[in-house]
């Protein structure tokens, strides 16, 4: 958990620095490997939302299954 308090203090530096602002709204996080709740709690720290797998970036699927039939279609039914 330090380590997101450190990027966390990380990006406030940078909007002070640069002059540039950081939109958390707009961000969201996922993790690999880790429990639901230390996720929550991460994007809590974070001020973002959280994201689960497979999801979809520039039109394509990242994170699905590859052998399964539908994986290169590139649209994800939600």
């Amino acid at each position: 958990m330090q380590y997101c308090y450190l990027c966390r203090s990380i990006l406030d530096v940078f909007e002070i620095d640069s002059g540039l602002k950081v939109n958390f709204h707009i961000n969201k996080l996922g993790g690999v490997g880790i429990s639901c709740e230390n996720l929550l709690r991460y994007a809590s720290i974070l001020n973002c939302k959280t994201m689960s797998t497979p999801f979809e970036y520039l039109g394509l699927v990242v994170g699905g299954n590859p052998r399964s039939e539908d994986f290169g279609r590139g649209s994800l039914e939600r």
